[in-house]
């Protein structure tokens, strides 16, 4: 019974969007809040995400960021290489003929965050006096850390400067790559970093 609920909840999660699937990949770590059997079920989210929206989509948001694409790259490979929840990533030549990764976020991914965090502060309001309260008072410190790294999540200046400083802090180290971040052609929703195949150095 549990498990079938487990795939039950996990499929309307998938349903729900970005939001949901982003909550419920953090919830598949959390042994404390749920049950092995939903444990087991909830770690399909961290491989099963909606696939990358049609290009059309997506080149509105690169070009308010960055610019027109054909004046940025010399090259840009339309077809998404990898999808997440909340962004899909792009392939592309930069100036030189630089391999560079583009990452950008879902179309209207941040009014569709805010609204669902609206819903998922209603159903919690409802579970309060429904479940134990320790259960409750773990949900709700979830949540709230929830609300907080969403927003930076969606945000690759801040995610562009934290590979600065990795890359700062592991100067010298040969085993350690952390790819450049072209900061002069990324903004808010839109990452450009340098390319690395698997197995690369």
């Amino acid at each position: 019974m549990r498990e079938r609920n487990g795939r039950k909840a996990v499929e309307t999660f998938i349903e729900l969007g970005p939001t949901f699937i982003k909550l419920g990949q953090i919830l598949s770590a959390r042994p404390d809040l749920l049950p092995k059997e939903y444990l087991k079920s909830f770690e399909r989210l961290q491989d099963d995400v909606p696939p990358a929206p049609p290009f059309e989509k997506v080149k509105p948001i690169i070009e308010r960021n960055i610019g027109r694409i054909e004046d940025v790259f010399e090259e840009f490979n339309t077809n998404a290489i990898s999808g997440a929840s909340l962004g899909q990533v792009y392939r592309a030549k930069y100036r030189g003929g630089v391999e560079v990764a583009v990452k950008v976020n879902r179309p209207d991914v941040e009014f569709i965050i805010k609204r669902d965090l609206v819903v998922i502060e209603r159903l919690l309001k409802l579970a309060e006096g429904r479940i134990e309260n320790f259960l409750y008072l773990s949900l709700r410190n979830v949540i709230n850390d929830f609300k907080v790294r969403i927003f930076d999540e969606i945000d690759y200046r801040k995610e562009a400067e934290n590979a600065r400083r990795i890359m700062q802090n592991t100067s010298g180290r040969e085993r350690v790559i952390v790819p450049e971040v072209f900061r002069e052609v990324s903004g808010k929703e839109v990452m450009v970093s340098r390319f690395y195949r698997g197995g690369s150095r």
